[in-house]
Parts: C-alpha cells; structure tokens; sequence
C-alpha cells in the first residue's frame, strides 16, 4: 500500500525515527508497528485488516477518511485508489483502497497535528 503524508512537516516528523520516539516515548512502537503494517505489508486496506494487527475504528462515507489503529498509535487518513482518486465507503469498499494519505497521527494523547507544527 502506499502512505502518503501530503503535509510536509507531519511527513517529516513521521520520516524520522527520532522524531517519533521523541514524541512518543512509551508509544512508539507502536506508531512504528502501524506505519510499517500499512506501508510495507499488505497491496490494499482489506488484507491489512485481515491480519488483525490493524483495526479499523471508523470510515467516513462522505469524507473517505479513515481511522486505523494498532495499540496505542491511531492514524487518521484519507482512502484511495490507485489513481489517487477518494475511495467512497472505504469500509465496505476496502479492497480498493491502495494508498492512504495520513493528516494525523495521535498516540499517548498527543497528535501529530499539533505536534508537528
């Protein structure tokens, strides 16, 4: 699958080991774990989840964003296909979504969003 992070200083953040650590101490396994589940795995969402170390809390209809978890790291992102195009219903249509673009990361009651600006 493809993870993308279209905003630069949360692509940053989550580019750098230490940045990662730093901002999560007792959880960055964890955020380690999902990031790595989605990125390197697994070609669509359908067969992530299928592995159960990743959970889908929640799917937007509308919006295409999608909520997934592993332990204590959440990650908020947008689905989409191939073509970069929003997958609508990204829960029942799992299988189409091969790339996600992550706007927000949240672990140990922290968020990327507010952490990285």
């Amino acid at each position: 699958m493809i993870v993308i992070a279209t905003d630069e200083p949360l692509r940053h953040l989550l580019e750098s080991g230490a940045l990662i650590t730093s901002t999560w101490p007792r959880a960055h396994e964890d955020v380690f774990l999902l990031l790595k589940v989605l990125h390197f795995a697994f070609p669509s969402l359908s067969e992530a989840i299928g592995t159960g170390l990743v959970a889908l809390l929640a799917a937007n209809l509308q919006t295409s964003e999608v909520t997934l978890s592993t332990g204590a790291a959440t990650v908020l992102a947008v689905a989409q296909d191939q073509s970069g195009e929003r997958v609508a219903d990204p829960k029942g249509n799992a299988h189409m979504v091969t790339q996600l673009d992550i706007f927000n990361v949240a672990a140990e009651g922290r968020a990327v969003s507010k952490v990285a600006r």
